[in-house]
C-alpha cells in the first residue's frame, strides 16, 4: 500500500470516528461532503471502512465471551494486511465494551453506514428493516439500526423517508440537530437549510419535537407558552427554526415539496435566503455569507437545474439587487445602485 492510499485510509477513519460522537457541524459536514467529492478514491475508502465496521459487528453473536490477545501480522505493504490490522484494531474494541457490559454496549455495536450526494444528484437507499429514503443534491444522512432502534442523523440537505411497520416495535427517528421526528408509519420530506428544518408529510403522521434548551429561555422572555413538540398529518407542514419559539402547523402542497425529485424546485413564500442554500445544492456555486435582508423577501417560483444565469436574472429584476458569479461564488449586492464591482 502505498504512502497515499495509507493517508487516504486514515482519513477516512478520521472521519468515520467523527461520525460516530455528537452531531457535527454544518461546518464539518460540508467539509466532508469536499473531501468526498475532491477524489472518488476517498469515497470508496470511506465505504470500504464502513462496510468493515459492519462486518465486524456482524460477529458479535458468534465471538467468544473470553477473548485472545489478536495477533496482527507484520506488515507487507499490501492492501489486505493493512486492512486486517484495522480490523483487527476494530475487534479488540468491539471486544472491551462488550466484557464492560455497559448500557451504552448495543448502541456502540449498532449497524452504522453514511450516505451522502454530489451537488445536483440524488440516491435511493433501501434501509435493512424494509423503509427506504431518497436524498437530494449535496445532501448526508448517517444510519443507525440496533436491536431497540431505527435511528437516521440528517447532516445536511434534504431527504424524503418512506417508513415501513417493523415487526421489533422499534421507532423510526430522524434528529436534524433543530428537531427530532419520530414516525408514525408514514411517508415524509425533511429539509435542512443550515438550523431551520422544514418537515412536509405526505402520507401517515410524524411527531416532531424541538431539539435544544436555548428556545425555553426565548419562550419564557417573550411571555409564550412553549409548546415542545406537535403532530403532522397528511399534506401538513413544520418549519423549526433555532430563533423562534413557535411550533406552527401549516397546510402544504406535498407535489410541489417533492418536485426536487423530478429534476426541479418548486417554492412557496419561502425567504430568499433559503431558497439560495436549496439552489446552492443544484448548482456549482458557493454562498458568499448573505444579507439578512433578504431573509426578509418571500419567493413564489420554480428553479430548474442547469438554468442558474437565467434565474439569478430574473431575481435582479424582481428583487432590484445586483448578482455576481465570480470562480465559483456567488456574491449579492443589496440594493442594485451598490452594484459590486471588480
Amino acid at each position: 500500500m502505498s504512502a497515499r492510499e495509507v493517508e487516504r485510509m486514515e482519513a477516512a477513519a478520521q472521519w468515520w470516528a467523527r461520525f460516530q460522537e455528537a452531531e457535527p457541524s454544518e461546518e464539518e459536514v460540508t467539509q466532508w461532503l469536499t473531501w468526498l467529492e475532491v477524489d472518488p478514491r476517498n469515497a470508496a475508502s470511506f465505504e470500504d471502512l464502513n462496510n468493515l465496521a459492519q462486518r465486524v459487528h456482524s460477529t458479535r453473536e458468534a465471538a467468544p465471551r473470553r477473548l485472545q490477545p489478536l495477533r496482527v501480522p507484520a506488515a507487507t505493504g499490501g492492501r489486505s494486511m493493512h486492512r486486517l490490522a484495522i480490523a483487527a484494531l476494530l475487534l479488540v474494541a468491539v471486544g472491551a465494551l462488550w466484557l464492560l457490559g455497559s448500557a451504552s454496549t448495543a448502541w456502540m455495536m449498532a449497524e452504522r453506514s453514511a450516505y451522502s450526494t454530489p451537488v445536483a444528484d440524488q440516491r435511493q437507499i433501501l434501509l435493512p428493516d424494509g423503509s427506504r429514503f431518497t436524498l437530494g443534491g449535496a445532501s448526508a444522512v448517517e444510519t443507525v439500526f440496533s436491536d431497540d432502534r431505527r435511528f437516521i442523523r440528517m447532516l445536511a440537505g434534504e431527504a424524503f423517508f418512506e417508513v415501513t411497520a417493523d415487526t421489533a416495535d422499534r421507532q423510526f427517528v430522524v434528529d436534524t440537530g433543530t428537531a427530532t421526528v419520530r414516525a408514525l408509519g408514514t411517508a415524509f420530506n425533511i429539509r435542512r437549510s443550515g438550523q431551520r428544518v422544514t418537515i412536509t408529510v405526505t402520507e401517515g403522521r410524524v411527531q416532531v419535537q424541538r431539539s435544544g434548551n436555548a428556545l425555553q429561555t426565548l419562550a419564557v422572555a417573550a411571555g409564550l407558552r412553549q409548546r415542545q413538540s406537535v403532530q403532522l398529518g397528511r399534506d401538513e407542514q413544520l418549519v423549526v427554526e433555532p430563533d423562534s419559539p413557535l411550533l406552527q402547523v401549516a397546510a402544504a402542497d406535498s407535489r410541489r415539496v417533492l418536485a426536487w425529485q423530478e429534476g426541479r424546485l418548486e417554492f412557496a413564500d419561502e425567504p430568499l435566503d433559503v431558497v439560495l442554500h436549496s439552489v446552492a445544492r443544484y448548482s456549482n456555486i458557493v454562498l458568499q455569507p448573505l444579507d439578512p435582508r433578504l431573509g426578509r423577501i418571500t419567493y413564489t417560483g420554480t428553479f430548474v437545474p442547469g438554468q442558474l444565469d437565467s434565474w439569478l436574472g430574473a431575481l435582479e429584476e424582481v428583487f432590484g439587487f445586483a448578482v455576481k458569479r465570480e470562480a465559483g461564488v456567488l456574491k449579492i449586492a443589496f440594493p442594485k445602485s451598490d452594484a459590486i464591482t471588480s
